[in-house]
């Protein structure tokens, strides 16, 4: 089945193909209340991420984007952190074609802008023409860039 999906930069074009999971809150300058919260992947790796609290923090239980980053990279193998237009987007260091990132449940989604009542699943999609998913078509209007995927 074709599909036709609509971003409004490259970067979360560019992100989508590569199976990045994005958030849909603006990144704050703190996350309240996330210390103690979980974050369970099936992919790139099957872990759970439990965030801690930081030594010199100044409210124990909020952390800093620099901090989710930090524990999030170190609980996951080959899980980048990065914002997209103010937003969290997680992605594989190196996406693999059919994989992405998958993200099955915890308690902490609310407090970085993930669902939850669904599970976040991503995918990396082929160039090859071959492989489903791969992509078909990419270009861009005035205020957009456009894909065609088969899926």
């Amino acid at each position: 089945m074709l599909r036709v999906r609509k971003f409004s930069t490259i970067d979360e074009l560019e992100l989508f193909l590569q199976g990045a999971v994005l958030g849909s809150k603006q990144v704050p300058a703190l996350y309240y209340g996330i210390v103690g919260k979980t974050l369970i992947f099936s992919q790139p790796t099957a872990a759970t991420v439990t965030f801690t609290t930081v030594s010199n923090s100044i409210d124990p239980s909020a952390l800093s984007f620099a901090e989710v980053k930090a524990q999030l990279e170190a609980g996951i193998a080959d899980l980048t952190v990065r914002q997209i237009k103010g937003t969290l987007a997680l992605v594989e260091t190196t996406p693999t074609v059919g994989k992405g990132v998958n993200i099955t449940g915890g308690t902490g989604r609310n407090e970085l802008g993930l669902s939850e009542s669904a599970a976040h699943v991503g995918k990396v999609y082929s160039s090859d023409g071959a492989t489903v998913p791969y992509f078909v078509q990419a270009y861009a209007t005035d205020n957009s860039h456009v894909l065609v995927t088969q899926e």
